[in-house]
């Protein structure tokens, strides 16, 4: 997770690899789902599938997926929300099957 002290926006990026025999791997989709914790304000989950983002340089299909949200307490500018929450992701192919879920992921950051 990282955020710029003096933007707006928070940042959480999560790596993830998923294959199907019919769907390449830049065109899968993922289910994120709330597993735990408290979600930062003005953070939503999407509730649609995302689609993700290529790691050019690892060249092992790895890829990223981004969540953005407004870090900032308009009664404290200065400050910037600490996190804690969890997640399950799903991955989806472009017939719609899904895997399982996976492991319960921990996003955690102090704030500032």
């Amino acid at each position: 997770m990282w955020s710029l002290p003096e933007a707006e926006d928070g940042v959480v990026t999560i790596t993830v690899q998923g294959s199907d025999d019919q769907t390449p791997e830049e065109r899968l989709g993922y289910r994120l789902a709330f597993a735990g914790g408290r979600l930062p304000p003005f953070m939503y989950l999407p509730s649609d599938p995302i689609m993700c983002f290529p790691i050019r340089d690892k060249g092992r299909g790895e890829h990223l997926l981004w969540i953005v949200w407004r870090d900032w307490d308009p009664q404290d500018p200065e400050h910037l929300q600490s996190i804690e929450f969890a997640l399950q992701i799903t991955c989806l192919d472009g017939a719609g099957n899904e895997s399982a879920p996976s492991d319960t992921l921990w996003v955690t950051d102090p704030g500032r």
